[in-house]
């Protein structure tokens, strides 16, 4: 993925499948395009500062915090040679709650970021984000501490 300031996002025209029927989509600077588990097609998300109401891990920050502490487990090799530092994520989460199109903002060691995208993959399902009252995709990004 390349990182634009919002300014300078990149206009893309894809094929979408909409109301069952094929139509031509430019992506706008507040959407995202991801591809849904299964599917061909490309659907668009928003991000998170621009819907009504932003998606939300079950039962709050908090709770989130939790399991990422709980599920996360060091890498080894990591571990041994002292590396530490911050995994930032992006991931669309869809109008179902789903997770999906994990994407690495910013991560240092392989091993890190590997831990961190499975950590991501494993998560429940969210409370899907909604604008105008309909459930949309919403894209989302976290970071993943490691510390020794």
């Amino acid at each position: 993925m390349i990182r634009l300031s919002s300014s300078k996002r990149i206009l893309i025209t894809l094929t979408v499948a909409a109301a069952s029927a094929t139509c031509i989509c430019a992506q706008t600077p507040n959407t995202v395009a991801f591809t849904r588990p299964g599917a061909s097609e490309n659907y668009f998300a928003f991000y998170a500062d621009l819907v009504d109401e932003a998606p939300r891990f079950p039962g709050g920050d908090a709770a989130m915090q939790h399991f990422i502490n709980k599920e996360r487990q060091y890498p080894r090799d990591a571990y041994e040679a002292g590396i530490e530092g911050r995994v930032v994520l992006g991931f669309v989460v869809d109008i179902d709650g789903t997770i999906a199109s994990i994407n690495v903002h910013r991560g240092q060691n392989r091993l890190l970021v590997e831990e961190a995208v499975r950590i991501v993959s494993v998560m429940p399902k969210w409370k899907p984000g909604s604008l105008d009252g309909h459930k949309v995709p919403v894209y989302c990004v976290v970071t993943i501490p490691f510390r020794l």
